[in-house]
């Protein structure tokens, strides 16, 4: 609902000839042109980079514990 309302702000905007229609005529129109895929237009490419920063991310930290848990192992201990 929140991404419909964004959709409804940007094109109330960008249609500064029309004038200002209720928020309920601005939703029904979108969905009548844009359709609920529509919506979403231009959503997968920062979907796939937050996928890949996470993946990055966590596999850092991943490698990082288990060097740190090997490391400890090593030296005798976690009481230093």
């Amino acid at each position: 609902m929140a991404l419909l309302l964004d959709h409804c702000a940007a094109r109330d905007g960008t249609h500064a000839c029309m004038p200002r229609v209720c928020v309920c005529v601005c939703c029904i129109s979108s969905m009548l042109f844009v359709q609920v895929l529509g919506l979403y237009r231009g959503m997968s490419s920062p979907i796939a980079a937050v996928g890949v920063i996470n993946s990055m991310v966590f596999g850092v930290y991943g490698h990082f514990l288990r060097l740190q848990h090997s490391v400890m192992l090593w030296v005798g201990g976690w009481g230093l």
